[in-house]
């Protein structure tokens, strides 16, 4: 191999690299085994906080009341100054077998307040096929649950004020 093309070899190893610890470095609380759904749990993410940054998405999601009565604002700035900031602290794990995961209809879950969201690989991995807005609205719900919004009667109610609250 020639000075030059070991050089140019050497290079995109090290871009490559460099990309590869900069896609990690952005997300690095998210544990989910699937290669696949990992990368689409952490696209998902990168989408949600661009939909969150819009005011009027934000305004309306941080609106809404807390298992407590306090309002998800007031709940998010007592944690962190931005939902960013938020996200960097909570953690996407692989659900596992026992789990509401057993259930083709559960994408992902959490308990009310808690820092750790489950995802359910096969499931999160066939909505984002179909449609990518939904399984941003999937990650948001349940940040939104991290931050203490109790579970609804119908789950799906939350998912569909995120996608009215935070559409394009």
């Amino acid at each position: 191999m020639s000075p030059t093309t070991r050089q140019i070899v050497l290079a995109c190893g090290s871009l490559a690299f460099n990309l590869g610890v900069i896609a990690q470095a952005t997300w690095p609380r998210v544990y989910v085994g699937n290669i696949v759904a990992r990368a689409a749990v952490k696209a998902s993410l990168d989408r949600a906080i661009q939909r969150l940054r819009n005011p009027d998405c934000s305004r309306a999601l941080l609106a809404l009341r807390g298992s407590g009565g306090e309002s998800l604002g007031v709940t998010l700035a007592q944690r962190a100054p931005s939902w960013a900031d938020y996200l960097q602290g909570v953690y996407f794990s692989e659900g596992t077998t026992g789990s509401p995961c057993q259930r083709r209809s559960v994408l992902a879950f959490t308990a009310v307040n808690s820092r750790v969201v489950f995802i359910c690989s096969d499931a999160f991995l066939s909505l984002r096929r179909r449609s990518i807005w939904h399984a941003e609205a999937v990650i948001i719900h349940e940040i939104l649950h991290t931050l203490g919004l109790p579970d609804r009667n119908d789950d799906q109610d939350i998912t569909e004020q995120v996608l009215q609250a935070c559409h394009r």
